[in-house]
């Protein structure tokens, strides 16, 4: 192996590039992973936002001492 070369492991294969292309496929996996993660953190104050919202809802129907929602 050539010292411009590195391996990449890409699903059970290892492909042979050089440096260059194995740094430059591992930032753009990195970018990817940043947007899937802060895209995640979206859902997830929705979901939060909705879940405070919806025991919120229950608990002005049903009154606290009717129902024991998890906090």
């Amino acid at each position: 192996m050539v010292e411009d070369e590195a391996r990449l492991k890409i699903g059970e294969v290892y492909m042979v590039m050089s440096q260059d292309d194995v740094m430059a496929t591992i930032e753009e996996k990195i970018k990817s992973l940043e947007k899937n993660v802060a895209n995640l953190q979206v859902e997830l104050e929705t979901v939060t936002t909705n879940l405070a919202v919806y025991k919120r809802e229950l608990y002005g129907k049903f009154g606290t001492d009717n129902i024991n929602l998890e906090d």
